[in-house]
């Protein structure tokens, strides 16, 4: 059964993939890479495949949050390339936080098209990728202890900060100042 909805048939008991047409079509409309609508696509398919399997309803007014963390789940652990013996590689994490915000695009695009009330992933925070840390914080730290540092370098006048720490007991550092000990953090 579907009901109208501002003048056009819903499609809240379609499938995911009739739902994924009109993504599709109104990425499209947006002057989206094709690159983007074909990411987006292979996410929104992904999903539906994964709910396929597993013997779940592929309703988008049936998609919970959990569904959704199974497929993150599923990716991590054999959703990459598959083997020449048939077997899977997990994804790599960037590819599982791809999908994550592709779904995520596509669960908005569904609540403002008025096919699902709110977005199961409205609280859900994307998956982390390890190591993924900017690698200078612009703040300069002891190399032994990693305490902020203060003073100035001796050599080129530009201000650097020593912790103190080779003055000071118990941090076990052994630098002084001018000596390279000191790094950004």
């Amino acid at each position: 059964m579907q009901a109208q909805t501002a003048g056009r048939e819903s499609t809240t008991q379609a499938d995911i993939l009739t739902n994924l047409d009109g993504f599709l079509l109104t990425l499209e409309a947006e002057n989206k890479s094709p690159r983007t609508r074909v990411t987006y696509a292979e996410a929104v398919r992904g999903v539906d495949a994964f709910l396929e399997r597993a013997g779940m309803l592929r309703l988008v007014a049936n998609l919970k949050r959990e569904h959704i963390e199974a497929f993150l789940v599923s990716l991590q652990a054999r959703g990459g390339r598959r083997n020449p013996d048939g077997s899977h590689q997990p994804a790599k994490p960037a590819t599982v936080q791809n999908r994550f915000r592709s779904l995520q695009a596509f669960m908005k695009w569904l609540r403002d098209e008025g096919e699902i009330r709110e977005s199961p992933m409205a609280n859900m925070r994307p998956p982390a990728i390890p190591g993924n840390r900017p690698r200078f914080s612009g703040r300069r730290t002891c190399g032994s202890c990693s305490q902020p540092a203060r003073g100035r370098h001796s050599t080129t006048g530009a201000t650097w900060r020593s912790c103190g720490c080779s003055w000071q007991p118990g941090c076990g550092g052994a630098s002084a100042p001018g000596s390279g000990s000191m790094m950004w953090t």
